[in-house]
Parts: structure tokens; C-alpha cells; sequence
């Protein structure tokens, strides 16, 4: 009886207890870590002019510098949990760290990712970029399965139920809007492209805020594999 009393208590001590707004589950089954693929980065950067006007998605989301024709630096983006638990986001509707995407009709959760291309490799050189690109908004998901990996299970999160399983990767193809950096008017030459995943959390980051509620959001066992450095080029304009 006495057992049964307390089991009774300690439930409605929990229940009576605040809710942390929008805490991630992830932060009570453990650590994710989510690892750049680099080399799939590097072989997937293609330059490609496109033409946009202001009613385009891509212009009506901030992801270029100018409508007309644009010179684009698309890439694939792909970051695998090879953590000890999942990333759990959940249910996006009311959250505040997920902006509803009307181009595209889903929620993207904020701030996943930053791009930015240097003249100089930025891992040994201290220099401002020459393009920053927009802080991308992700719909994180089950997408692939890490090749890496041996025993991932069934996929379980979506666009509705958002986060990343042990075992399963999140990818971002450069076909789709706002998978780029706008170099129009850039001169051509060797640059550097960075990326950086949940960039709040990265030390290195120009808008390292661990204390974010972003940032909060999606803890990690590491934050070392989180950034891409790759060599690019940019072509003269009569070779794009």
C-alpha cells in the first residue's frame, strides 16, 4: 500500500511539474551525432544561370541576391546520425523553431544549416566570406539509409514527425530551391565552399549560440564532424 502511495504521489508530483516549451526528446534518450558527408559535398558542387523573378520561392524565401539571371553554386547536403540515440524534433505544428514553408507546404525547422565560400580556406586562414548564403531552413527526416551503417531499422521520421534514426541519414539534393549559394558577379577562380550543420552548436560558427533555443534543441555527443570544407571553382562566365 505504502508503494502504491508513493508510486501515486511521485505521478502527480510529475504532472504538476511545468513542461519545458518544445524540449527535444532527444536530450532525454540520449545523443545524436550528425556527421557531414564531405565527399559526397565535394562531388555533387555543380555551377548552373537560372532565371528568377520576385514571384519565384527561391526569391520570395531570400535565397538569392537579385532576380534576372543567376549564377548558382548547387550542392548536396547529407548528414548521417552515427549518434547512440535518435534526433527527435517531433511534430512541428506550433513550434516555434519550425517556419511553414508555403512554397514547398511542409515545416522547415530553422537555422539547420550555413553555407558560405572564402578565397581562402578558412580552416587556416582567418578571412570574412565572399558570399554568405542564406542560415537554410531543413525538413529533417529519414531520408537514406547511411551506407555506414549495418543495422539501422525502419524509418521513422518525416516531414511531420521530424528528426534523424541511428542508422539513417537526412539529405538535401542540389535540385532543389535554395540548395546554393547566388555567386552571380563573383570573379572566377578557387574558393573554398563551408558548411556547417546545426551551426548554433559549432564553435567555429559565425553564429555559434549554444544557448539558442535551436541550439538546445538538437544536442549532440560531438560537434567536431559537424563542418564541410571543400576546394571549388568558379568558372569564367562563358563556361556556366
Amino acid at each position: 500500500m505504502r508503494l502504491k502511495k508513493t508510486l501515486i504521489a511521485s505521478l502527480l508530483l510529475i504532472t504538476a511539474l511545468p513542461l519545458v516549451l518544445f524540449a527535444s526528446a532527444s536530450a532525454i534518450t540520449g545523443p545524436a551525432n550528425l556527421v557531414i558527408d564531405t565527399q559526397r559535398l565535394q562531388s555533387s558542387v555543380i555551377i548552373r544561370s537560372q532565371m528568377f523573378t520576385s514571384k519565384d520561392c527561391a526569391s520570395i524565401e531570400n535565397n538569392l541576391t537579385g532576380t534576372g539571371k543567376r549564377s548558382l553554386m548547387r550542392f548536396d547536403v547529407t548528414a548521417a546520425n552515427r549518434g547512440t540515440a535518435p534526433l527527435v524534433l517531433g511534430n512541428p505544428i506550433g513550434n516555434p523553431l519550425f517556419t511553414y514553408s508555403s512554397c514547398h507546404r511542409h515545416y522547415h525547422f530553422n537555422g539547420y544549416a550555413s553555407y558560405e565560400l572564402f578565397r581562402v580556406d578558412p580552416r587556416t586562414n582567418f578571412a570574412s566570406p565572399v558570399v554568405v548564403g542564406r542560415k537554410q531552413a531543413f525538413c529533417l527526416e529519414d531520408y537514406e539509409r547511411d551506407p555506414s551503417s549495418t543495422g539501422a531499422g525502419s524509418a521513422v521520421y518525416t516531414c511531420s514527425n521530424q528528426g534523424i534514426s541511428v542508422g539513417w541519414q537526412d539529405t538535401y539534393g542540389s535540385y532543389l530551391d535554395g540548395q546554393w549559394l547566388d555567386i552571380t558577379g563573383i570573379a572566377p577562380g578557387t574558393y573554398w565552399l563551408r558548411v556547417i550543420i546545426n551551426p548554433l552548436n559549432v564553435e567555429t560558427s559565425p553564429i555559434y549560440n549554444p544557448n539558442a533555443p535551436a541550439a538546445i534543441a538538437i544536442p549532440e555527443s560531438n560537434y567536431a564532424d559537424n563542418v564541410a570544407v571543400v576546394p571549388v571553382t568558379v568558372p569564367s562566365k562563358g563556361n556556366l
